[in-house]
This record gives structure tokens, C-alpha cells and sequence, in this order.
């Protein structure tokens, strides 16, 4: 349990890196110590029932897994392609419907911390939620460098389930 009135925790920056992709470009990357790292995926797990309520079905990107068999915070990735790549086929085959696909450059480093929290808030059921969502507005406050309002690190499932809730507005539209 998450404690409402726990907000004197205080995370250490992460390193910030930056690896080569195949493009020829550099992806930052974001390197936090152990305890950091749980407490956000900690988070996230706490708040992933409520934002899967959120997320459309019709997005093939991270879910929260909810199985009793689930072996990671969201739904495996290759089912996630797998289940998509049929829904292409049949769309293909009848034609029904509209066909999006979307690759946001740098989108991690892009998302706007303030919204997401503001986001997070609004689906907020009880104050443990309330108190989650404060612990990681702190957390990802103190992992950045100074004054930076933009971006969340990558390679983390926590990560990847608060980037498709991010964008779930657009999705429903």
C-alpha cells in the first residue's frame, strides 16, 4: 500500500546515454539505479488495471497484463504483432474500415510529464491511486535532469503501458 502522505522520497538522476540505432541517428537513453527502476515499475503495475480500462482494444501496442499467467507487467509483445497483423489481413481481404500506422520520432522523449500526470489523475479511483500518481510525478521529476518537463525513460515496460495511455485520447478518436 502506497501511503498518501509519503512524499519525501527522493530519486537519484539517471545517466543519460546515447546509443546508435540502424537509422544512423542517436536514441537517448536514460540509465536509473535498481530502486528507482522498481518503484516505477511498482507504480505503473499499481495504476495498470485503471489504464487499460482506457486503452482501446483496437491498439496493438502495450496492454496491461491482467492474466493470472502474466510473466511481465504488460501483454507479450509477439501476441500484441501477432493479433495485429491478422486484423491487417483482414482488412485487406474486406476492406472495411481505416488503417493507421504510426511511428512517433523520439516519442518517449517527447511525452510532457505535466499531461501525463493530469492524464493519470482523471482516472484516478481512490486515494491510493492519488498517492501512486503523486509518488510518480516525484519520481519522474528527480530521474531527469533540472527543468525538464519532457520525455520518460525508454526500454521499461512501465514505460511503454504510460506512453499508449498517453496517447489513448487520439486512439479513441
Amino acid at each position: 500500500s502506497i501511503s498518501s502522505h509519503r512524499t519525501d522520497y527522493t530519486p537519484s538522476p539517471m545517466e543519460v546515454c546515447y546509443i546508435p540505432k540502424k537509422t544512423l541517428v542517436l536514441r537517448k537513453a536514460m540509465i536509473g539505479n535498481f530502486i528507482d527502476r522498481l518503484i516505477y515499475m511498482a507504480i505503473v503495475d499499481l495504476l495498470g488495471p485503471h489504464i487499460e480500462k482506457h486503452i482501446s482494444r483496437k491498439v496493438y501496442s502495450a496492454h496491461y497484463d491482467n492474466t493470472k499467467e502474466a510473466s511481465g507487467l504488460i501483454a507479450n509483445g509477439v501476441e500484441q504483432w501477432t493479433k495485429m497483423n491478422y486484423k491487417i489481413d483482414d482488412w485487406l481481404n474486406d476492406k472495411k474500415g481505416i488503417l493507421v500506422k504510426v511511428d512517433l520520432l523520439n516519442y518517449f522523449d517527447s511525452i510532457n510529464k505535466g499531461t501525463l500526470i493530469e492524464l493519470l489523475r482523471e482516472i484516478a479511483e481512490d486515494q491510493q491511486d492519488v498517492a501512486a500518481i503523486l509518488l510518480l510525478s516525484i519520481l519522474l521529476k528527480g530521474i531527469a535532469e533540472e527543468n525538464h518537463t519532457v520525455g520518460i525513460p525508454q526500454n521499461s515496460d512501465a514505460s511503454s503501458l504510460l506512453a499508449t495511455f498517453y496517447v489513448s485520447h487520439i486512439d479513441t478518436e
